[in-house]
Protein backbone atom coordinates (compact mmCIF):
# COMPACT_ATOMS: atom_id res chain seq x y z
CA UNK A 1 0.00 0.00 0.00
CA UNK A 2 1.41 3.39 -0.99
CA UNK A 3 2.20 5.88 1.74
CA UNK A 4 0.12 9.02 2.04
CA UNK A 5 1.78 11.83 0.07
CA UNK A 6 1.55 14.29 2.94
CA UNK A 7 3.34 11.76 5.15
CA UNK A 8 6.02 11.18 2.50
CA UNK A 9 6.75 14.90 2.16
CA UNK A 10 6.82 15.31 5.94
CA UNK A 11 9.24 12.40 6.37
CA UNK A 12 11.59 13.71 3.67
CA UNK A 13 11.68 17.11 5.38
CA UNK A 14 12.54 15.33 8.63
CA UNK A 15 15.45 13.57 6.92
CA UNK A 16 13.99 10.07 6.49
CA UNK A 17 16.42 8.66 3.92
CA UNK A 18 14.43 5.45 3.40
CA UNK A 19 11.33 7.36 2.30
CA UNK A 20 13.47 9.57 0.06
CA UNK A 21 15.04 6.50 -1.58
CA UNK A 22 11.56 5.12 -2.30
CA UNK A 23 10.61 8.41 -3.98
CA UNK A 24 13.92 8.38 -5.87
CA UNK A 25 13.31 4.87 -7.20
CA UNK A 26 9.70 5.62 -8.15
CA UNK A 27 10.36 8.81 -10.08
CA UNK A 28 13.91 8.37 -11.39
CA UNK A 29 13.05 6.66 -14.69
CA UNK A 30 10.06 8.90 -15.58
CA UNK A 31 12.13 11.99 -14.81
CA UNK A 32 15.03 10.72 -16.94
CA UNK A 33 12.68 10.10 -19.86
CA UNK A 34 11.33 13.63 -19.46
CA UNK A 35 14.81 15.19 -19.40
CA UNK A 36 15.98 12.96 -22.26
CA UNK A 37 13.43 14.61 -24.57
CA UNK A 38 15.62 17.71 -24.51
CA UNK A 39 19.07 16.13 -24.36
CA UNK A 40 20.21 13.52 -26.87
CA UNK A 41 22.85 12.44 -24.42
CA UNK A 42 21.18 9.97 -22.05
CA UNK A 43 23.97 10.37 -19.50
CA UNK A 44 23.44 14.13 -19.39
CA UNK A 45 19.71 13.66 -18.83
CA UNK A 46 20.45 11.26 -15.98
CA UNK A 47 22.96 13.70 -14.49
CA UNK A 48 20.31 16.43 -14.46
CA UNK A 49 17.83 14.19 -12.64
CA UNK A 50 20.42 13.02 -10.13
CA UNK A 51 21.56 16.58 -9.43
CA UNK A 52 17.94 17.67 -9.00
CA UNK A 53 17.19 14.87 -6.55
CA UNK A 54 20.40 15.54 -4.59
CA UNK A 55 19.51 19.23 -4.38
CA UNK A 56 16.02 18.32 -3.16
CA UNK A 57 17.54 16.17 -0.41
CA UNK A 58 20.09 18.81 0.60
CA UNK A 59 17.39 21.48 0.84
CA UNK A 60 14.74 19.16 2.28
CA UNK A 61 14.06 21.25 5.39
CA UNK A 62 13.09 24.23 3.23
CA UNK A 63 10.88 22.35 0.79
CA UNK A 64 7.48 23.79 -0.06
CA UNK A 65 5.68 20.94 -1.81
CA UNK A 66 1.97 20.55 -2.48
CA UNK A 67 2.02 17.61 -4.89
CA UNK A 68 5.20 15.55 -5.16
CA UNK A 69 4.98 14.67 -8.86
CA UNK A 70 4.41 18.27 -9.94
CA UNK A 71 7.28 19.46 -7.76
CA UNK A 72 9.76 16.92 -9.13
CA UNK A 73 8.92 17.46 -12.79
CA UNK A 74 8.98 21.23 -12.29
CA UNK A 75 12.40 20.98 -10.63
CA UNK A 76 13.81 18.85 -13.46
CA UNK A 77 12.27 21.19 -16.01
CA UNK A 78 14.02 24.16 -14.40
CA UNK A 79 17.30 22.24 -14.28
CA UNK A 80 16.97 21.47 -17.99
CA UNK A 81 16.34 25.13 -18.75
CA UNK A 82 19.40 26.13 -16.72
CA UNK A 83 21.56 23.59 -18.53
CA UNK A 84 20.30 24.74 -21.93
CA UNK A 85 20.99 28.34 -20.99
CA UNK A 86 24.50 27.32 -20.06
CA UNK A 87 24.96 25.62 -23.44
CA UNK A 88 23.86 28.80 -25.20
CA UNK A 89 26.52 30.77 -23.33
CA UNK A 90 29.18 28.16 -24.09
CA UNK A 91 28.21 28.01 -27.75
CA UNK A 92 27.37 31.69 -28.18
CA UNK A 93 29.51 31.86 -31.32
CA UNK A 94 27.96 28.73 -32.77
CA UNK A 95 24.56 27.80 -34.13
CA UNK A 96 22.05 27.95 -31.23
CA UNK A 97 18.76 27.63 -33.07
CA UNK A 98 18.23 23.97 -32.17
CA UNK A 99 18.83 24.68 -28.49
CA UNK A 100 16.47 27.65 -28.51
CA UNK A 101 13.74 25.53 -30.10
CA UNK A 102 14.18 22.91 -27.40
CA UNK A 103 13.93 25.62 -24.75
CA UNK A 104 10.71 26.90 -26.28
CA UNK A 105 9.25 23.38 -26.28
CA UNK A 106 10.33 22.81 -22.70
CA UNK A 107 8.83 26.08 -21.47
CA UNK A 108 5.44 24.96 -22.80
CA UNK A 109 5.72 21.32 -21.73
CA UNK A 110 3.21 21.08 -18.87
CA UNK A 111 1.88 17.57 -19.46
CA UNK A 112 2.82 16.57 -15.89
CA UNK A 113 0.70 19.45 -14.58
CA UNK A 114 -2.29 18.14 -16.53
CA UNK A 115 -1.73 14.70 -15.01
CA UNK A 116 -1.72 16.19 -11.52
CA UNK A 117 -4.88 18.16 -12.25
CA UNK A 118 -6.65 15.02 -13.52
CA UNK A 119 -5.63 13.16 -10.38
CA UNK A 120 -7.02 15.94 -8.20
CA UNK A 121 -10.28 16.03 -10.14
CA UNK A 122 -10.56 12.25 -9.74
CA UNK A 123 -10.27 12.70 -5.99
CA UNK A 124 -12.99 15.35 -6.12
CA UNK A 125 -15.39 12.95 -7.82
CA UNK A 126 -14.56 10.23 -5.32
CA UNK A 127 -15.17 12.64 -2.44
CA UNK A 128 -18.53 13.67 -3.90
CA UNK A 129 -19.53 9.99 -4.10
CA UNK A 130 -18.65 9.62 -0.41
CA UNK A 131 -21.07 12.37 0.66
CA UNK A 132 -24.44 11.31 2.14
CA UNK A 133 -26.59 9.89 -0.67
CA UNK A 134 -29.05 12.80 -0.92
CA UNK A 135 -26.30 15.42 -0.61
CA UNK A 136 -24.13 13.67 -3.21
CA UNK A 137 -27.03 13.49 -5.65
CA UNK A 138 -27.85 17.19 -5.28
CA UNK A 139 -24.21 18.29 -5.63
CA UNK A 140 -23.90 16.26 -8.85
CA UNK A 141 -27.14 17.64 -10.28
CA UNK A 142 -26.06 21.20 -9.50
CA UNK A 143 -22.38 21.29 -10.37
CA UNK A 144 -21.92 18.43 -12.82
CA UNK A 145 -25.23 18.29 -14.66
CA UNK A 146 -25.62 22.07 -14.43
CA UNK A 147 -29.20 22.12 -13.17
CA UNK A 148 -30.72 25.15 -11.44
CA UNK A 149 -31.54 24.83 -7.76
CA UNK A 150 -35.26 25.35 -8.35
CA UNK A 151 -35.29 22.54 -10.95
CA UNK A 152 -33.50 20.23 -8.54
CA UNK A 153 -36.08 21.10 -5.89
CA UNK A 154 -38.89 20.17 -8.28
CA UNK A 155 -37.21 16.91 -9.30
CA UNK A 156 -36.50 15.79 -5.74
CA UNK A 157 -39.68 17.14 -4.13
CA UNK A 158 -37.56 19.17 -1.71
CA UNK A 159 -37.77 22.87 -0.89
CA UNK A 160 -35.26 25.26 -2.50
CA UNK A 161 -33.96 26.04 1.01
CA UNK A 162 -33.26 22.35 1.61
CA UNK A 163 -31.42 22.14 -1.70
CA UNK A 164 -29.22 25.11 -0.79
CA UNK A 165 -28.53 23.55 2.62
CA UNK A 166 -27.36 20.31 1.00
CA UNK A 167 -25.14 22.25 -1.40
CA UNK A 168 -23.61 24.28 1.42
CA UNK A 169 -22.94 21.21 3.56
CA UNK A 170 -21.53 19.32 0.58
CA UNK A 171 -19.06 22.02 -0.40
CA UNK A 172 -18.08 22.60 3.23
CA UNK A 173 -17.39 18.88 3.69
CA UNK A 174 -15.27 18.75 0.53
CA UNK A 175 -13.25 21.80 1.56
CA UNK A 176 -12.61 20.41 5.04
CA UNK A 177 -11.68 17.02 3.62
CA UNK A 178 -8.90 18.37 1.44
CA UNK A 179 -7.66 21.55 3.13
CA UNK A 180 -4.82 19.81 4.99
CA UNK A 181 -3.88 17.04 2.56
CA UNK A 182 -4.04 18.94 -0.73
CA UNK A 183 -4.13 22.72 -0.17
CA UNK A 184 -4.19 23.50 -3.91
CA UNK A 185 -7.17 21.20 -4.32
CA UNK A 186 -9.32 23.96 -2.86
CA UNK A 187 -8.46 26.10 -5.91
CA UNK A 188 -9.22 23.17 -8.19
CA UNK A 189 -12.57 22.71 -6.45
CA UNK A 190 -13.48 26.35 -6.87
CA UNK A 191 -12.47 26.43 -10.54
CA UNK A 192 -14.19 23.14 -11.23
CA UNK A 193 -17.48 24.14 -9.66
CA UNK A 194 -17.46 27.62 -11.17
CA UNK A 195 -16.91 26.03 -14.57
CA UNK A 196 -20.04 23.93 -14.16
CA UNK A 197 -22.08 26.49 -12.21
CA UNK A 198 -25.41 27.52 -13.67
CA UNK A 199 -27.47 30.23 -11.95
Amino acid sequence: MELDEKYIISEIKKGNSLVFKDVYRKYYSPLCRFANKYFDDKDEAEDIVQETMVKMWEQRSKLEIQTLKTYLFSAVKNSCLNRLNHLIVVQKHKETTAIEIKMLELEHDDAYVDDAKKELERKVFEAIDELPEQCSKIVKLKYIDGMKSKDIATMTNLSPRTIETHLYKGLKTLSQKFKNTFPILLCVLINFFLKHYVN
